[in-house]
């Protein structure tokens, strides 16, 4: 976690896909806050990108979905 200019950074890893999900219901929930999300693979194989939510709908970015 890290705190700068009136925004916090929260940093973690996950096992498979982006949580786009949470933080378009994190968007929802707190409608004064702007959520972006980075994403990657760490590895270079899978994909990259990064949404933007206000008030529940997406602002900027692709949201894609991938299938196993």
């Amino acid at each position: 976690v890290s705190e700068t200019d009136g925004a916090v950074t929260y940093e973690f890893y996950t096992s498979r896909t982006p949580l786009l999900g949470l933080v378009r219901m994190l968007s929802e929930e707190y409608p004064k806050l702007r959520f972006a999300l980075e994403y990657f693979y760490p590895d270079g194989a899978g994909y990259d990108g990064k949404v933007v939510y206000e008030k529940g709908e997406m602002a900027d970015g692709l949201e894609e979905t991938y299938e196993y």
